[in-house]
């Protein structure tokens, strides 16, 4: 299994995995703006979420961390991934910031 780490600046590329490697998204955030990382859309059938979470950052109380999601690839195909950087409690939301990933999944050789 291969593990592969993508940020904001790989938004809008595409990302070549196996069948069992693992994808990490890591974003920046600041959860004392209200903003927060939502996945707007999944790769179902070709990604399995294993879960998301916060790390914080090494700053004084309410300084930004990094928001964490990792997804295993657990089918073949093309699929594409989209966070948004929104306030939930917000009527009708606009993203402060969205990231896409393109995602290719093969088979194992």
């Amino acid at each position: 299994m291969r593990s592969t780490t993508v940020t904001q600046t790989d938004s809008g590329r595409t990302v070549e995995l196996e069948f069992d490697d693992e994808l990490i998204v890591e974003l920046d955030e600041t959860p004392a703006t209200g903003f927060r990382w939502t996945l707007a859309r999944s790769a179902d059938g070709v990604l399995t979420s294993r879960g998301s979470g916060y790390i914080a950052g090494q700053g004084p109380p309410g300084a930004g961390g990094m928001a964490r999601w990792v997804f295993v690839a657990s089918g073949a195909g093309n699929a594409r991934i989209v966070l948004n950087c929104v306030r939930a409690w917000e009527k009708d939301p606009s993203p402060c910031s969205t990231f896409e990933l393109d995602v290719d999944v093969s088979p194992r050789p």
